[in-house]
């Protein structure tokens, strides 16, 4: 299994904050009182630029009241992903010893600025993140993060821990390509030698989007994002939250306007059945209303729409659809087949419930039936007999990675 390290955040918490729906109304004037001081100073000074800077930056959220909603969820609820097999909830919190540089930036930057010179790069980090030097060795259900500015180390030999370290500076080596080692915030991966490189500036060539933050590389120049009204094509960056829209740099559709993709939408909604739809970051939505990423038991969210799980004989794309682990998309036929439960005949052809249980081959060969899953400590043959999927070559009995891993 992959490990994650914060690096999510960086793909997170933008979309987020565009798409994250409203749960929690707090009235301006009890920001401060209901949150705690470095956090209701860091929303506030978000919401109050992303309003204050509307015209040059585009339309983020409705009002300040969605936007303060969208921090209170993200902050309240965090970030959910469901994998059939194991739910991945990552929970946030903002370092008040970084947010303050963040804070002053947010307060004093003139609206054309688009750079914030990585002010407001370190504030946001992972609950119980793991630190420089510790293990992320992560066991199926139980995941591990690294905290702000670090990536997982996964690349270790047997039985050696992985650990969080440094994301590499201008200069070190980094890589596009798994196993991933992203650059820190200052510079980015230069495919050329696969070493870390200090963005370039306006007007220099460039080959990629990466090379060019916070600009974009227009046919191989780096450009600062378009400005409002300003004509643009399919791929052109626009300044901050604006989009573009029929050739022209414009702000994202409201609630209730029409839509192609989640981009075009504010924060606080998303795209669903081409309209911009109110969504709930925390509340699991039910079949047929629209969603981000939670929904109600027995359905899955598709197309920002929660969708019940298909069954036994219908046609699927992918396991989650079926309700994954109890049912599977069967690759041949492409359609949804339930698991054998415990105590049912298994077999090539007859898989039990994967994580659950396994097929016992060993009490009666010639008529294996599902059981449980075995326990660490147990003895094991294969890692398929483990409910932690790993059997100890060392002492041949199951064990979770992070239990007995060392550092290196």
């Amino acid at each position: 299994m992959k490990r994650v390290s914060l690096s999510w955040t960086a793909i997170l918490v933008t979309p987020l904050f565009l798409a994250l729906g409203g749960a929690l109304c707090v009235p301006e004037e009890e920001i401060e009182e209901e949150l705690p001081t470095s956090e209701g100073k860091l929303i506030k000074a978000t919401c109050d630029r992303a309003l204050r800077c509307e015209a040059e930056q585009g339309r983020s959220f409705v009002d300040e009241e969605t936007c303060v909603d969208t921090f209170n969820d993200l902050l309240s609820c965090g970030y959910y992903v469901d994998f059939g097999f194991v739910d991945v909830e990552l929970r946030f919190r903002i370092d008040e010893a970084g947010s303050g540089e963040c804070i002053s930036w947010l307060e004093s930057a003139d609206c054309a600025e688009d750079d914030d010179g990585g002010a407001c790069a370190d504030w946001l980090r992972v609950v119980d993140g793991e630190g420089e030097g510790e293990s992320c060795q992560s066991d199926l259900g139980a995941i591990r993060f690294c905290d702000a500015g670090l990536y997982c180390d996964d690349e270790q030999a047997d039985g050696i821990c992985s650990v969080c370290i440094a994301k590499p500076g201008v200069g070190g080596s980094c890589s596009l390509e798994a196993p991933e080692i992203e650059c820190d915030e200052n510079s980015y991966c230069d495919p050329a030698d696969n070493r870390c490189a200090a963005f370039k500036a306006y007007g220099d060539a460039c080959q990629s989007h990466a090379a060019c933050s916070p600009g974009w590389c227009d046919d191989g120049t780096c450009a600062a994002p378009l400005e409002r009204n300003a004509t643009c094509a399919e791929g052109d960056l626009c300044r901050g939250a604006l989009r573009c829209h029929e050739g022209v740099c414009t702000d994202q559709a409201g609630p209730g306007q029409p839509c192609e993709d989640g981009g075009d939408c504010v924060g606080g909604t998303v795209c669903m059945d081409g309209t911009c739809e109110q969504v709930d970051l925390c509340t699991p939505a039910t079949v047929g209303d629209p969603c981000l990423m939670r929904c109600e038991e027995g359905a899955y969210c598709e197309d920002n729409r929660c969708v019940a799980h298909r069954g036994e004989g219908e046609s699927c794309a992918a396991s989650l659809e079926c309700g994954f682990p109890a049912a599977a998309c069967d690759s041949d036929t492409s359609t949804c087949e339930t698991y054998q439960q415990l105590g049912d005949p298994c077999g090539a052809d007859q898989q039990c419930i994967p994580f659950e249980n396994y097929c016992d081959f060993e009490t009666d060969p010639q008529s294996p039936v599902c059981a449980v899953s075995k326990a660490a400590g147990q003895p094991c043959g294969t890692s398929f007999e483990c409910a932690s999927w790993h059997c100890d070559p060392v002492s041949d009995t199951c064990a979770y990675q992070s239990e007995i891993c060392e550092l290196p």
